[in-house]
């Protein structure tokens, strides 16, 4: 169980409306794999696409919120959960269950949709971190903490030091 998070944005104006970034969960590296991905289009759709077996057809399901630039991913069980905002804003969420099993691969993905063309995504304060355990009592239990800096200008994040507790 995990999460992974980044902030994300296209660079240039591409020539696909269908050219795609985000956050991936996959159950393979092979092009066929099932998958969980966090997907932000470059027309601004964004949906929460995934395969549930390999082989099968790519599903979604599309958000009402376009072009979100704060992306997370998380994995719990078998239960993923895609939340995207626009900086400063709350989350909107959606959820599935899928039961992708085995070795997993996570990351950050760019697809031009047009094998010809190369696109360019900015990346930026991607993580990967543990989940809370499902019985944590909060402000009772301590699960880790970070010391991080942010530039307010930029949104750009350093952790400076940290204790990760039980995670």
């Amino acid at each position: 169980d995990f999460i992974i998070q980044a902030s994300a944005r296209f660079l240039g104006e591409g020539t696909d409306p269908h050219r795609k970034t985000g956050l991936m969960i996959r159950s393979g590296l092979h092009p066929d794999a099932a998958h969980v991905s966090c997907v932000v289009h470059g027309d601004g759709l964004t949906s929460l696409q995934y395969r549930p077996e390999a082989g099968s057809e790519t599903l979604e399901v599309r958000m009402d919120i376009r072009g979100p630039g704060v992306l997370q991913l998380e994995k719990k069980g078998n239960t993923f959960t895609m939340s995207v905002a626009h900086s400063g804003e709350l989350y909107s969420r959606e959820e599935i269950e899928i039961p992708l099993s085995g070795e997993l691969f996570a990351g950050i993905f760019i697809c031009s949709h047009n094998g010809s063309v190369s696109e360019e995504a900015l990346f930026w304060n991607v993580r990967v971190f543990g989940t809370a355990p499902d019985e944590l009592v909060p402000y009772s239990e301590y699960i880790g903490s970070l010391l991080e800096v942010m530039d307010v200008e930029t949104g750009r994040r350093q952790v400076l030091d940290g204790d990760t507790g039980s995670w």
